[in-house]
């Protein structure tokens, strides 16, 4: 879904931080990179990266392990779990 905002909004340039695979999610199946080689119309989006894997890694686990906290709770409240 990313991949194809970026696309139609014309984006011609990628630069991203932490590699898809350091998540273990099975969500990022497939790099971004790998997408954006298959676009119809011939319109290139060059990806780079990672770049500064190491810093970038533990502040995307951060960001992200506390969005499974908050989408939890709101479905125990929601379901009143």
């Amino acid at each position: 879904m990313c991949c194809g905002a970026i696309f139609w909004a014309g984006l011609r340039k990628v630069v991203y931080a932490a590699p898809h695979d350091t998540f273990g999610s099975a969500t990022f199946r497939v790099p971004s990179r790998e997408v954006f080689k298959y676009a119809q119309n011939g319109n290139n989006v060059t990806v780079i990266g990672p770049i500064l894997a190491e810093e970038s890694i533990p502040i995307v686990k951060t960001y992200f392990d506390k969005k499974v906290v908050e989408e939890a709770n709101r479905c125990r409240i929601a379901f009143q779990i």
